[in-house]
This record gives structure tokens, C-alpha cells and sequence, in this order.
């Protein structure tokens, strides 16, 4: 019993140390701590798309300009993840908040595919997937985080739109 818990102390130790996805990104935010403000995160919510240019982090946090090796046709990102991304606030409370607000909408998102999907655990689970999956690469572009969900959202309701409309079709039909 002892080995066991053992081992299962020293996988979790491995995997903090050595898997901790995020921490690179926390470190770059962190070590500007004194330029990190609510108008500096604002600063970086009105991010634009613009090609063969390195990302407002990647020029801000990571010190990157574009060196001559850079090809016309690639655009190479580096992102902070959410949480990285919320400090850029400067504000604890910040950070805590938004994290608890996405995981309230997450939650939200999850029990709403769930339902809407006619009680689907693939389809829900695959949406929980992408959900998951855009908040890790949330750092650029954050504005296309809220599309990306609306889509979503969207989605789920025209499976109901169309649902709805046939079977009114099979009313009509058959009457």
C-alpha cells in the first residue's frame, strides 16, 4: 500500500515539474510585473490579425522581433494560455475571477451540448474538447474566442431549428 501511494506521489511530482503546460508563458507575464496593468490587458484584448508580424506577446513578453530567416509565407505564433494571459492584468483577483467565470461557462457550455445534442456524451464530450482547447490557446487573438463559441452555440440551435421543421414536415405529411 505504501509503495503505491509512493509511486502515485512521485508521478503527480513528475507531472507537475516536468509537464506543466502554461508555466513557460506564467514566467514571461511574471517577469514584467511592474508594466502589468488593467490598461496594458486592454491593450492586448484589441489584437488584429496581421501576417508575417510575431504576436503582441511574442514582441511584448518574449522580446521577439522578426529576424531575416522568417519566410514571407509562414506566420509562427506563440501563445500564453489563459491564465497567463489574465495576469497580464496585474490584478489576483482578476485572474481568480475570470478563472471562475470560465469555468462557470464551461460548465454552462458542457450541460448546454449535453441537452441540446439530445443527451449525446460524444458530442458533448468533443465540445468540451474544443472548449478546453481554445482556452489553452487563447492568447492571440482573444476576441475570436468569443465567435468561436457563439458558433457553437449556434450550432446546437440550428440542429433544433432543423429538428423542429421536420417534424412539422412529418405533421404535415401525414395529415
Amino acid at each position: 500500500m505504501r509503495k503505491k501511494i509512493s509511486d502515485t506521489a512521485n508521478k503527480i511530482s513528475s507531472l507537475s515539474f516536468a509537464r506543466w503546460v502554461g508555466i513557460d508563458s506564467m514566467m514571461a507575464v511574471m517577469s514584467k510585473k511592474d508594466s502589468l496593468n488593467l490598461s496594458y490587458y486592454s491593450f492586448f484584448l484589441k489584437e488584429k490579425k496581421v501576417l508575417n508580424e510575431k504576436s503582441y506577446y511574442e514582441k511584448y513578453f518574449l522580446n521577439q522581433v522578426k529576424s531575416k530567416t522568417d519566410t514571407i509565407n509562414t506566420n509562427h505564433i506563440i501563445l500564453p494560455g489563459f491564465i497567463s494571459y489574465q495576469s497580464i492584468s496585474g490584478s489576483k483577483f482578476f485572474v481568480f475571477l475570470s478563472c471562475f467565470m470560465l469555468g462557470i461557462i464551461g460548465a454552462f457550455l458542457e450541460k448546454f451540448s449535453y441537452r441540446y445534442s439530445y443527451n449525446n456524451f460524444i458530442l458533448s464530450a468533443l465540445i468540451s474538447y474544443l472548449f478546453v482547447f481554445r482556452m489553452v490557446h487563447f492568447g492571440y487573438l482573444p476576441f475570436n474566442t468569443l465567435i468561436f463559441f457563439l458558433s457553437i452555440i449556434f450550432t446546437f440551435l440550428q440542429f433544433r431549428i432543423y429538428n423542429f421543421i421536420l417534424d412539422k414536415m412529418k405533421i404535415i405529411k401525414i395529415s
